[in-house]
């Protein structure tokens, strides 16, 4: 089956397709979760998620600020207490550099409490979002983060690696250098739609088929993907990587330069080259 034709890519491609304010975010990460883990029960994990956010909702005033909501879901998230069971959600620093693949998915950040910058700022978000907050994720260079915006129209960045502490611009760009270029376009340190964060969600996916050795459906869901998030520079690094690994174990492991590879083959060798050379440009 043809990666671009794949079931998953398929079950992807509707979610990105649905209008941006119907989409269910929960859902859909969780539906890019099961397709890592198929053992996730996804109704289960969103009756999980529901129950967080019924716990605040009733510890809340009526009439709590953006700001009053987001410190109380620090304290929920962050801090030890009854609210938790005194099992505080953290950074999982028994792999700081955050790329162990289980810490990603949703149910077992849920289920541990540990997690890194994908699974935690999509959990804050999540519940955020069911108590009325405007909240959105947002990306820096290899990070993601919540922003949320106050009562006064301003939006302002939460690090939820950091116990969901507001952070300032200049933090974020003295910590992860960001050119100017990248944050003209947007790449960088802007609330996303739904649209592309879905697209975002779908990174963890197109790490894990580079993970499994499956590189066309790595770049297939790239493809998918990059029209609905142009300025996601890691899209466009995923798609990149996806066409070097084919050319590496289709061409290069098996011939010593170029000019060696077989006059039938060398078409799809330069096609593969060519789409490498435009990513880079």
């Amino acid at each position: 089956m043809p990666a671009a034709t794949s079931p998953n890519i398929r079950t992807i491609r509707a979610i990105l397709e649905t209008p941006n304010e119907k989409i269910d975010l929960v859902r859909a990460k969780l539906v890019i979760d099961k397709m890592i883990d198929p053992s996730i029960d996804i109704e289960a994990t969103v009756a999980k998620i529901d129950a967080i956010a019924t716990q605040n909702k009733r510890a809340l005033p009526a009439n709590a600020s953006a700001w009053d909501k987001m410190q109380a879901l620090r304290q929920f998230f962050y801090r030890a207490g009854p609210w938790n069971d005194n099992r505080p959600w953290h950074y999982d620093f028994d792999h700081p550099r955050g790329d162990n693949m289980a810490d990603m998915l949703l149910p077992n950040y849920l289920e541990t409490r540990k997690g890194q910058c994908v699974s935690m700022p999509l959990l804050f978000m999540f519940v955020a979002q069911k108590l009325g907050m405007e909240v959105a994720l947002a990306l820096a260079p290899n990070h993601t983060f919540v922003m949320l915006k106050n009562d006064n129209g301003a939006w302002l960045n939460l690090e939820t690696t950091a116990d969901g502490a507001p952070t300032r611009l200049e933090t974020y760009q003295r910590q992860m250098p960001m050119s100017k270029r990248a944050l003209d376009n947007g790449s960088y340190m802007r609330p996303l739609s739904k649209h592309e964060t879905v697209a975002a969600m779908s990174n963890e996916l197109i790490q894990f088929y580079l993970d499994q050795g499956r590189p066309e459906q790595a770049a297939a869901l790239a493809e998918l993907t990059l029209p609905y998030a142009p300025s996601d520079i890691s899209i466009w690094i995923y798609k990149s990587n996806a066409y070097k690994r084919i050319i590496r174990r289709d061409f290069m492991s098996h011939y010593r330069t170029s000019k060696d590879i077989p006059a039938d083959q060398f078409p799809r060798f330069n096609e593969l080259s060519v789409l490498c050379k435009r990513i880079r440009s």
